[in-house]
């Protein structure tokens, strides 16, 4: 996890990665606010043209290949009548 810096506006949010794989994974998180809970938030693009972005508790960051292939498959299996 790195810090992003605050003075560009980005205030105590860090960015995760893990550049090894097919796909690498990178997610911005937040800590907790007042209002907010802290959460991750992570972009894909699929090859049949979607982009999809999720929020996720940064308690799951362990567990992020489960959740993108989660994710992915049920995107692919509710999208596919519509590319045919």
């Amino acid at each position: 996890m790195r810090p992003l810096n605050p003075d560009a506006g980005y205030g105590s949010d860090s960015i995760v990665f893990d550049p090894n794989g097919q796909h690498p994974f990178v997610a911005r998180c937040t800590e907790a606010t007042e209002t907010l809970p802290a959460a991750c938030q992570r972009d894909i693009n699929l090859p049949n043209g979607i982009s999809m972005v999720y929020r996720f508790r940064p308690a799951l960051l362990s567990q992020w290949r489960r959740l993108d292939d989660a994710l992915i498959t049920f995107l692919i299996r509710h999208t596919a009548h519509e590319t045919n």
